[in-house]
């Protein structure tokens, strides 16, 4: 007897389960461009059949892919005819594909700015994966997103207690590697913005063994990124930049042109700059932006990878090419979405060039502008401190001492409520001081020079941060007749400048500062001991706080799902780093797992 042939539907239906599973093998691997045929053809081959779980399945991963490539109105779109098709299937299967179209919608909200929306939809997603209350392993990956969601909004305490409570959820009922080494990387990341360097790395360190373990690629990638940024912030740069080359390695043996290829070279650009090889970073930043226009032109990673390029361009002192980058990068977010925080970051990096180049009303304009768009999305954030201290220091500049100790102030409530013993916490500390300073306050400012010299010592002991906030103390008690009390803190201040940067201007500023307080205290060698060693400094010293000090990183937030993809990111959220007495630069930050 023969054998019956399949029917038609029966044969479309085998067809296209083969292209979703080449779909999702070829996104996790990091080929979108595979990926999104697959599951186009796959969603054509149902096209004839009833709504069902498989069809809502596909357009949740093709949502996924748009998000991926920054595409939000069709990542929205794919989402919202995931949910309608779901929510008509009766199934558990139905349900579980209903939740997945509203977390990739709050996804949405959530790169947008949309922070209670986001918390809202997440929340109603979580409520459907849960059994009679208790928590899912399904359940546990939106828990995740409602810690990105907190965290957004700078509420890290929230946000860490929903991880932990996501990585409790995924240990107990026996989570994948993947899952578990995602939220490890993502407490750690707080750990790292709290200045808990050590705690972060050993957390990453566990995470990379379970990605080692379990052969994660992708998580095992991102792991590596943000092990790169913390030895760099920590001072260790070369270090910093192996880890960072690896990973960029490891994606583009994945898949040699991507987003996610795109994103470690705009890492590797700025871990060259803290390493000060210009030119490389220079080559990294191009390369980025070279993929970003191919692959995702007009996308808020396009935008970023611009915007790093900026950044690279202005360190080089070219502010004209620096200018017209950031201009493009906020041209891109405002068609965006307007009143973004991509726009906003925009608006403060281009203030940041025309402080560099001494037009402080015009950068003022700027911060002014960038400031309302923060607090309207993420009003306690520590990215809200950032703007608030750049308007400070401007209005420091500009005579207007009310004015800038009143956002000096904002901005050191932020960022203490985020982490009270944070890098960030020492960086106001410092900046209020000079502010008090001026004023002639010397008492007070030697209370918080105090605190910012402990608040630095504990985080990192002989970091360039460590070195400005001693500098900076010796100056005041200088000025206050400590000549005794400042000596000492001067010398350990030029000790830390010859191991961590032995040919930095840092360096010479203090041996300067150093001999200054020499001269005044008579001491036989001080001729010896000034900037130069040609001769005695013809003048006391003030340069202790117009240094940068090594920033303080801000994480992109990025929901879960139960793929790892290859990158995802907010648009243009960019990392702090303050100068003392200084300004701050936002850009691209640590990355957060998603599932």
């Amino acid at each position: 007897m023969a054998t019956p042939w399949p029917a038609r539907g029966t044969v479309s239906a085998i067809r296209a389960r083969r292209d979703t599973e080449a779909g999702f093998t070829a996104y996790q691997r990091g080929d979108l461009d595979e990926a999104a045929e697959r599951f186009t053809r796959a969603l054509s081959r149902r096209a004839r059949q009833p709504p069902s779980a498989e069809t809502a399945e596909l357009l949740n991963a093709l949502a996924r892919i748009h998000h991926d490539r920054g595409d939000y109105p069709k990542a929205a779109q794919a989402s919202q005819q995931a949910r309608d098709i779901a929510q008509q299937v009766a199934t558990e299967r139905g349900q579980e594909e209903t939740a997945d179209a509203l977390n990739n919608l709050a996804r949405v909200d959530l790169v947008q700015g949309r922070y209670a929306a986001a918390l809202a939809t997440f929340r109603q997603a979580h409520d459907l994966l849960t059994d009679d209350g208790r928590p899912t392993l399904a359940s546990a990956v939106i828990t995740q997103n409602l810690g990105a969601a907190y965290d957004y909004l700078g509420d890290l305490p929230a946000a860490l207690t929903h991880y932990q409570q996501a990585l409790g959820t995924m240990v107990a009922l026996g989570g994948s590697p993947a899952r578990r080494a995602g939220c490890m990387n993502n407490i750690a990341t707080i750990h790292h913005e709290n200045g808990e360097f050590d705690a972060a790395l050993r957390l990453l360190d566990e995470a990379l063994e379970l990605c080692r373990d379990a052969g994660l690629v992708t998580v095992g990638a991102t792991v590596l990124l943000n092990m790169g940024q913390i030895l760099v912030d920590r001072g260790e740069q070369q270090q910093g930049v192996d880890r960072i080359e690896a990973a960029l390695r490891i994606r583009q043996a994945m898949a040699a042109r991507s987003v996610a290829v795109a994103s470690a070279q705009e890492s590797l650009a700025r871990a060259y700059l803290a390493a000060g090889l210009s030119d490389e970073a220079a080559v990294q930043a191009r390369a980025a932006v070279e993929i970003q226009a191919e692959l995702a032109s007009g996308s808020a990673g396009h935008a970023t990878s611009l915007a790093t390029l900026g950044a690279v361009q202005g360190a080089a002192g070219d502010f004209d090419a620096a200018l017209r980058l950031q201009r493009q990068a906020l041209t891109i977010h405002e068609a965006i979405q307007p009143d973004s925080l991509g726009v906003a970051t925009d608006l403060n990096n281009i203030g940041l060039i025309y402080h560099d180049l001494g037009d402080l009303r015009r950068a003022g304009r700027y911060y002014t502008r960038a400031l309302p768009l923060y607090e309207a999305r993420s009003p306690r954030s520590a990215t809200t401190a950032t703007i608030h201290n750049n308007l400070g220091v401007v209005q420091h500049a500009l005579g207007d001492l009310d004015g800038a100790l009143h956002h000096l102030e904002i901005a050191l409530a932020l960022d203490r409520r985020a982490a009270a013993r944070s890098p960030a916490v020492a960086t106001d500390l410092m900046n209020i001081a000079s502010v008090l300073l001026t004023r002639g306050e010397h008492q007070r400012a030697l209370g918080y020079l105090n605190e910012a010299v402990d608040l630095d010592s504990a985080a990192i002991p002989d970091s360039p941060a460590r070195a400005a906030s001693l500098a900076a103390l010796a100056t005041t008690l200088a000025q206050d007749g400590q000549l005794d009390a400042a000596l000492p803190l001067a010398r350990q201040a030029v000790g830390i400048d010859r191991r961590s940067g032995p040919r930095s201007d840092r360096l010479v500023s203090d041996l300067t500062l150093l001999g200054d307080l020499l001269v005044r205290n008579d001491e036989p060698d001080a001729g010896d001991r000034g900037a130069n060693g040609r001769g005695r400094p013809g003048r006391f010293h003030l340069a202790a706080f117009r240094d940068r000090r090594a920033p303080a990183r801000i994480r992109p937030r990025r929901p879960a799902r139960d793929l790892p993809p290859p990158d995802r990111r907010a648009a243009a959220a960019r990392s702090r780093g303050r100068r003392r007495g200084g300004i701050s630069l936002l850009r691209t930050s640590p990355r957060k797992v998603a599932e």
